[in-house]
């Protein structure tokens, strides 16, 4: 957590430092790099984040278990996840590969 905030406030600092440099070089054009970069980060959100729009905390927690597709993630049933409405999580331990994990000594892919 103080790895990031220190990160945070150093690259406030550096870019409220170097702005009126970069301003004075190329003009109006430092907005453009701005804009560059949310349109970016526009696909990076739309393909790379989850929808967790009115979920439980327990419901986004199974969706990251379960490795679900942040795209198809907006229309994932909780429900339709496991019995009586959802996966217990409560005994998942990570077992020695990469995709499985394991709960009461049971190992399961995912």
């Amino acid at each position: 957590m103080a790895l990031a905030t220190a990160s945070n406030w150093l690259f406030n600092f550096l870019i409220s430092f170097f702005s009126t440099f970069i301003t004075n070089k190329i003009d109006y054009l430092h907005g453009l790099v701005f804009a560059g970069c949310c349109f970016a980060l526009f696909f990076v959100v739309f393909f790379f984040m989850m929808e967790t729009k009115d979920r439980s905390l327990e419901e986004i927690d199974i969706m990251y278990v379960l490795r679900i597709n942040p795209i198809n993630s907006a229309n994932w049933d909780s429900m339709a996840a496991g019995p009586e409405g959802g996966v217990n999580t409560d005994n998942a331990y990570p077992a020695t590969g990469d995709h499985t994990f394991s709960q009461s000594g049971q190992t399961e892919a995912i």
